[in-house]
């Protein structure tokens, strides 16, 4: 999958397919959660909101893409 790291904390944040945010952090723990930071499941429970909002929200076609 693709995914972004996280510039502080290393965790890599990544989309799981259904809409939601999937993140594993150095030391194994995984959580998901939506792209409001809400937690679903996973024994990691912490999230950056802004990084999940923003791996995880609506993918948007750039403008002058459009044909």
């Amino acid at each position: 999958m693709k995914g972004i790291i996280h510039p502080i904390t290393g965790a890599l944040y990544e989309q799981d397919g259904a809409g939601n945010v999937r993140v594993k952090s150095r030391d194994g723990r995984m959580g998901i959660f939506t792209p409001s930071g809400r937690h679903m499941c996973g024994d990691k429970i912490e999230v950056d909101i802004h990084l999940a909002g923003w791996v995880g929200g609506p993918k948007v076609k750039h403008h002058r893409l459009e044909t």
